[in-house]
């Protein structure tokens, strides 16, 4: 039968098959709800921000308190966001940061910035095997706290380098 399903029942994950363009002029939100958006492209990027867009990822859902739920932007084979216009990775107006969520991995790099582009770090974490993000444009990050970099070994293959704020 055609019966509804639960939210439970709901897929997680979204893969993508190109990349998501925010066109300048446009100010989006993006909230992952503990879901993960994937693309596996070495060419082109997960997510595109255009010159003129800005782009808030956050994850409602994090509260602090699990390892094991959060929401993530991902590419399989390259760079998880292109950023030429505004990205924020978590929200500075709560006050609070969380470490785990919202999670940005890439196998080249979680950001690639262009040299005009507007990179404000706030909550999450950044992982890449080249690097977390190049380093043309180093993120904002909020008064009172530092970048941590780290590695996390995956699948006992794959070394990824991680970013995430720590208060100083």
């Amino acid at each position: 039968k055609n019966m509804p399903k639960t939210l439970s029942e709901e897929p997680k994950d979204i893969v993508l098959n190109k990349t998501v363009v925010i066109p300048s002029g446009n100010n989006i939100t993006l909230d992952l709800q503990a879901h993960t958006i994937s693309y596996a492209s070495n060419t082109d990027a997960t997510i595109q921000i255009e010159p003129g867009a800005t782009l808030t990822i956050i994850d409602s859902i994090e509260d602090g308190t699990s390892v094991i739920t959060y929401g993530a932007v991902q590419n399989l084979g390259g760079i998880a966001i292109k950023n030429n216009g505004t990205l924020n990775i978590g929200d500075n107006t709560d006050g609070t940061m969380y470490r785990n969520s919202p999670r940005i991995i890439g196998v080249e790099y979680a950001v690639e910035n262009s040299a005009d582009a507007v990179f404000n770090f706030y909550d999450g974490i950044l992982k890449g095997i080249t690097g977390v993000y190049n380093s043309i444009v180093e993120p904002t990050i909020p008064e009172g706290y530092s970048l941590q970099e780290g590695t996390e070994v995956i699948n006992e293959t794959l070394t990824y380098i991680t970013k995430y704020l720590v208060i100083q």
